[in-house]
């Protein structure tokens, strides 16, 4: 595994100061930083630290920012914040409708049957269809995650107490270790 390097983090905190529930002096306080380091961040003239990264995420508990920053030090591989125009990402039932849409669209391209065969015998036509629906279920699972930091944002829900309490669930039902 390699190791995690610093980002830089720019519209993270761009958002996250948007948003008006933190500040940039808010920041460099629960970061135990200086309020240079941050502005220097935010202007991506610096890189955040995965250390600050896992730290910040830890102690402000906000969906959009980490959704962000989740993102950035992931190289792509999680979800983005959606920003587009085909939804209006500023009202949350739109978002939700389009997120039910694209899961059940997901769901609907799943055939197992044609998982049947162990994937090193699988043919080009098997390994086609797992790449259309994998395509599928993360495009899904995209519009999900941003439904979700946004409901979570809005009623102001701990994304930390909901993941502790699934984290819980999942281990009493065995599917977790």
């Amino acid at each position: 595994m390699s190791k995690l390097e610093s980002r830089f983090a720019g519209q993270a905190l761009n958002n996250l100061f948007e948003s008006g529930d933190v500040n940039g002096v808010e920041f460099a306080m629960e970061t135990h930083t200086s309020t240079a380091l941050v502005s220097s961040m935010k202007q991506n003239k610096r890189k955040m630290t995965p250390d600050m990264a896992s730290h910040s995420i830890g102690v402000l508990d906000h969906p959009g920012y980490e959704l962000d920053l989740i993102h950035e030090f992931s190289d792509g591989k999680t979800s983005p914040r959606l920003n587009g125009t085909t939804v209006d990402m500023d009202n949350h039932l739109a978002v939700g409708i389009k997120a039910v849409k694209e899961l059940k669209e997901a769901l609907s391209h799943i055939d197992l049957t044609k998982l049947l065969a162990k994937p090193d015998l699988s043919d080009e036509n098997t390994r086609e269809y797992v790449e259309r629906m994998l395509k599928e279920l993360k495009e899904g699972l995209v519009f999900g995650d941003n439904f979700y930091t946004i409901m979570a944002q809005m009623y102001n829900q701990s994304t930390k107490q909901i993941s502790n309490a699934v984290l819980r669930k999942q281990k009493a039902e065995g599917t977790l270790r």
